[in-house]
């Protein structure tokens, strides 16, 4: 997504939801309490790679630019999947 400016950006909506399903989750073990979260975005010719943490939780707000060729388009998500 694009503000006014071009920049890409996240729906901050996706976020807090995405942060609400993590804290359903907590009481299920000790992994869930810390578990990572992603919003994956698709994109056309934009990047977007950020990372926040709310109460113990990391959560990363991707891009796939779909633009690209199908190999890129994977090689793109097995990066976003390996990383930390």
């Amino acid at each position: 997504m694009d503000n006014p400016w071009g920049k890409p950006v996240y729906d901050s909506s996706h976020l807090y939801q995405l942060y609400a399903h993590l804290r359903s989750q907590e009481q299920l073990s000790d992994a869930h309490r810390s578990a990572l979260g992603i919003l994956l975005y698709p994109a056309v010719k934009a990047h977007l790679s950020e990372q926040v943490e709310l109460q113990g939780h990391a959560i990363r707000i991707e891009c796939v630019d779909l633009a690209e060729r199908w190999d890129e388009v994977e090689m793109q998500l097995l990066e976003v999947v390996k990383r930390p």
